[in-house]
């Protein structure tokens, strides 16, 4: 059914906190309904982007990673 497991889904949690997030906590989201290739068209667009602002770890900035990880989901639809 090509959805996730609760034993993958706490295999991709674990690797997000300890690689992409140095030991923060990470939160995740899965939608059934979500077209794939426009989150990743969105996703190589932005990585594309030599002009991009960098991240910031305000929690209280906007362009920080979970920010861009609702914009990639919304562009999803």
């Amino acid at each position: 059914d090509k959805q996730p497991t609760p034993t993958s889904f706490e295999a991709l949690k674990k690797a997000l906190e300890t690689k992409a997030g140095k030991g923060t906590g990470a939160e995740l989201t899965c939608s059934a309904t979500a077209d794939e290739k426009k989150i990743l068209d969105y996703v190589k667009k932005i990585a594309e982007d030599a002009n991009r602002a960098k991240y910031n770890r305000n929690p209280f900035n906007s362009n920080q990673c979970r920010d861009f990880a609702a914009r990639a989901l919304s562009a999803g639809g």
